[in-house]
C-alpha cells in the first residue's frame, strides 16, 4: 500500500519493455535441480520517488514449471549512478500476483524476486539493460496436481525503456 502511495507522489519515469529466460535453481523436495523453465515478457511503468529510489507497476506473461501464467506486478528498485557515466546499476525487490492459465479454472500464482540490473543509458531518459533476478514461484492450489507446487528461478534478460 505505502508502495502505491508513494508512486502516485512520484513523477513518471517511463515505460520499460522485458524479456527473459528462466532457469530452474532449487525445488522443495527435489533440491538443487537445474534446467530450463520457461520465459516471460513484461511491461512496466516506472515512477521516480526521489533520486535514489524507482517504483514499478506493470504485468507479464510466461511459462514456468507450473504452466503458462499471467501476472501483475510491483516493486521498488535501488538506483547505484555513476555521476556522469554512461552505465548504472540497480537493485530491487518485486513481488507478483497472476493466474496459471488452467481448464477449466485459473490457479492463483504468487512470485517474488530480488533483481539486480545493469543499464547502458543511450541518451536522456533512453537506455537498455541486462538483468539477472531470483524469483521464487509458488502455487498452492496447484498441490492438488503435483507435488511441485513451487520452486526458485534465475531469470536472465534484456529490457529497455521506450520513453
Amino acid at each position: 500500500m505505502l508502495l502505491l502511495f508513494s508512486a502516485s507522489q512520484a513523477q513518471f519515469n517511463g515505460v520499460e519493455i522485458a524479456v527473459s529466460k528462466n532457469y530452474r535453481m532449487l525445488t522443495p523436495g527435489a533440491g538443487f535441480d537445474p534446467g530450463g523453465n520457461g520465459a516471460s515478457l513484461r511491461a512496466n511503468l516506472n515512477f521516480h520517488l526521489n533520486e535514489k529510489f524507482i517504483s514499478s507497476v506493470g504485468g507479464e506473461l510466461g511459462a514456468n514449471g507450473i504452466g503458462n501464467y499471467v501476472s501483475s506486478a510491483i516493486g521498488i528498485h535501488r538506483l547505484f549512478d555513476h555521476p556522469g557515466g554512461k552505465f548504472s546499476f540497480s537493485a530491487g525487490l518485486t513481488t507478483q500476483h497472476g493466474i496459471a492459465l488452467f481448464h477449466p479454472s485459473g490457479l492463483y500464482v504468487l512470485g517474488i524476486g530480488e533483481v539486480n540490473s545493469l543499464c547502458y543509458h543511450l541518451k536522456e531518459g533512453r537506455w537498455i539493460a541486462m538483468f539477472v533476478e531470483f524469483r521464487y514461484y509458488s502455487s498452492p492450489g496447484y498441490a492438488r496436481i503435483s507435488e511441485i507446487n513451487s520452486f526458485l528461478d534465475l531469470q536472465i534478460g534484456l529490457q529497455f525503456s521506450l520513453f
